[in-house]
């Protein structure tokens, strides 16, 4: 007789890959599993008590959300943080929060602004708290409202594709300024100081100013996360305001020698 999985009592019902999900992006986000590390598919299915079907759904779920890497033979591992990767996230993040903010002034809802504020509110209650998983959640909440009231499906898409790596940038970021000691309420202040000054363009509906605004916050993001990376290499690098990256030269094919006449 072929046997069945049973859920164990009290636990509600096409729940599992959805837990399963939630834990490992909250482990990964916090940096509890670090980039580049191994994930044990059959500890996580005793962990759970499920069986390996949803075990399998969550990873390949993280794997298309960009937290995870699924490699044929060789299992599943949390996706690298590619330093390298850095200019090119930021300059896409800055696309993008501009151009969201400038349409969402023009196409904004008395419900998308009251998103805006819901979600600004609660990065500020987390920052009192020191809570940097919360205050990261917030704050991509918060953008993730800017771009929804922009009314451009695609914009959003693309938004939402670089989230992962920036979500986790940004905790690491948000670790870092706490580390600098006094200057971290500083910083937080000017990040809670521009999300307010940027509602309030678009509530007043001034595209001009929105973009303007969403700009100078790209740009104090990128200077905080030029530190960071700063303070994490012994070889600094400049990550923002850099030169724009010229193509490498190709080489002239080199000439065929003719072979001497026997």
């Amino acid at each position: 007789m072929e046997r069945t999985y049973q859920r164990p009592i009290g636990r509600p019902k096409g729940t599992g890959s959805q837990r399963v999900y939630e834990e490992i992006r909250a482990r990964i986000l916090s940096l509890k599993m670090p980039p580049g590390s191994a994930i044990d598919e059959n500890a996580l299915v005793g962990e759970f008590g499920l069986s390996r079907t949803p075990v399998r759904e969550a990873l390949i779920r993280l794997e298309n959300d960009g937290y995870v890497t699924l490699q044929p033979n060789r299992g599943a591992s949390v996706s690298p943080l590619d330093i390298e990767e850095i200019p090119e996230l930021l300059e896409a993040m800055e696309l993008c929060l501009r151009a969201t903010s400038r349409w969402a002034a023009q196409r904004r809802t008395v419900a998308d602004i009251a998103a805006m504020k819901h979600h600004q509110d609660s990065l500020e209650e987390a920052t009192r708290r020191d809570d940097f998983g919360a205050m990261s959640e917030a704050n991509g909440a918060f953008h993730r409202a800017v771009a929804a009231s922009a009314r451009n499906r695609h914009l959003t898409r693309l938004y939402e594709s670089l989230l992962p790596q920036y979500h986790r940038l940004s905790l690491s970021l948000f670790a870092s300024a706490k580390a600098s000691g006094p200057f971290y309420k500083k910083y937080f202040g000017q990040v809670s100081a521009e999300h307010r000054q940027l509602i309030r363009a678009i509530v007043a509906g001034d595209p001009a100013k929105a973009d303007k605004l969403a700009q100078a916050h790209a740009k104090l993001i990128g200077r905080r996360l030029e530190a960071y990376v700063w303070s994490s290499l012994s070889n600094p690098m400049a990550i923002f305001d850099a030169a724009p990256r010229k193509p490498r030269p190709i080489a002239a094919p080199r000439p065929r020698k003719r072979r001497a006449a026997s």
